[in-house]
């Protein structure tokens, strides 16, 4: 069970990959909310020490779900067929070329700008509904596209019929019913 949330090794199918990070969000729905209602009884309360509580006791489980969401996209990115580590490195580059230079070139309000935002977008789409690896070179339809193809009609072989045995009463008839 735990190999499979936490381990970096194998393939992630697209619908385990789907599930996985909707269990994700849920998660880090579910922290979020309980750092706003620490914060907020610790405000309410003029206790600070109780915030620091609530970040000290949740900052591992941030930790522990981020490196659930780093298995699952290593995962899928391996069983959509591409080199997890060359994609996601490529993606933090960017991601950091987008905040970074970008974003004060263009002059945008915010965290990033519109390309990076596109490019988010369609690497997730991407994540979400790429085929796998296997799948897209082992099945027939991706290697010849075109109208569905049948199997030819074979010659059927009848098979052989097997009468039971009747059974046979005393004046020879067929006893049907009765035992």
């Amino acid at each position: 069970m735990f190999e499979t949330v936490f381990s970096l090794q194998g393939r992630l199918k697209r619908l385990p990959y789907f599930f996985g990070t909707m269990a994700l969000g849920l998660a880090f729905g579910a922290g979020l909310a309980a750092i706003l209602v620490g914060g907020t009884i610790a405000a309410t309360a003029h206790s600070w020490g109780t915030l620091a509580g609530w970040v000290v006791c949740l900052l591992p489980l941030v930790g522990v779900l981020l490196w659930c969401s780093l298995s699952l996209h290593v995962r899928r990115i391996r069983d959509i067929g591409w080199d997890p580590t060359l994609v996601i490195a490529v993606w933090l580059i960017f991601k950091v070329v987008d905040r970074l230079i970008l974003a004060p070139l263009l002059h945008t309000q915010g965290n990033g700008t519109m390309i990076g935002a596109v490019v988010q977008l369609a690497l997730s789409l991407a994540l979400l509904f790429w085929p796998s690896h296997d799948q897209a070179q082992d099945d027939e339809r991706f290697l010849h596209p075109g109208p569905p193809r049948f199997p030819e009609p074979s010659q059927a072989v009848p098979a052989p019929v097997q009468r039971l045995p009747h059974r046979v009463g005393s004046d020879g008839r067929v006893v049907f019913g009765r035992r």
